[in-house]
């Protein structure tokens, strides 16, 4: 039985959400994808001295608590399609993830 969720957005809420069913207990397979390199960061409300800064992005989480959480963080890549009715997403990657939910 495939119980996987694949969540498609590594924003603070796809991150929050991946973190949040893992904790409530979910022991399937489950998919962050984000279509940035970075680790899923904080996005403060932009301003010039923020932007002139040349901050680096301050990461939500460690990189650990995916591993630990075992949530596969695909990084890079987007969601480029579904296909409802075979349950399946289509990355940029060209990989094709199935989904219990998505």
């Amino acid at each position: 039985m495939n119980d996987t969720i694949i969540i498609a957005g590594a924003g603070q809420a796809g991150t929050q959400a991946a973190i949040s069913l893992r904790d409530q207990g979910h022991a399937g397979r489950i998919v962050l994808v984000g279509d940035e390199i970075d680790l899923p960061y904080q996005r403060p409300p932009l301003s010039k001295t923020y932007l002139k800064s040349g901050a680096s992005p301050l990461p939500l989480r460690a990189e650990k608590i995916f591993i630990d959480k075992q949530i596969e963080l695909l990084r890079g890549v987007s969601v480029v399609s579904i296909d409802r009715s075979k349950r399946e997403v289509r990355l940029s990657s060209g990989q094709a993830e199935s989904y219990a939910h998505l």
